[in-house]
């Protein structure tokens, strides 16, 4: 297709579509939750996404690390205390939190 009749709608529709494909392509759940960070970053800009997931011990567990801060939170869990104190420090974007990098800071004793 000509360029010149791109839009941005129809810029951001072919990605949406783009990432629909990838995320009903994916083997697990985690597979998911990974296509749809790199979905935020690919398309909202974004340079780090955190995806949590409630593990059965009610604590919350990094599964999902996209960009710089991945080494150090991959695999960290959380209280549900300790997440809702850094959701509450973010800006709330419906059922998102965006918690802007260095505004949070990590009590170790909090996580395991």
């Amino acid at each position: 297709m000509n360029g010149e009749y791109e839009t941005p709608e129809l810029t951001a529709l072919r990605e949406l579509h783009r990432i629909t494909m990838l995320v009903n392509s994916a083997r697990d759940l985690v597979d998911v939750l990974h296509t749809a960070a790199q979905g935020v970053i690919d398309v909202i800009g974004f340079d780090a996404v955190v995806v949590n997931m409630l593990t059965d011990q009610d604590e919350f567990e990094a599964v999902t690390v996209l960009g710089p801060p991945h080494e150090a939170l991959i695999g960290t869990r959380n209280s549900r205390d300790a997440l809702l104190s850094e959701v509450e420090a973010g800006e709330v974007w419906g059922q998102l939190a965006f918690v802007p990098e260095g505004s949070i800071v990590h009590d170790p004793s909090m996580a395991s």
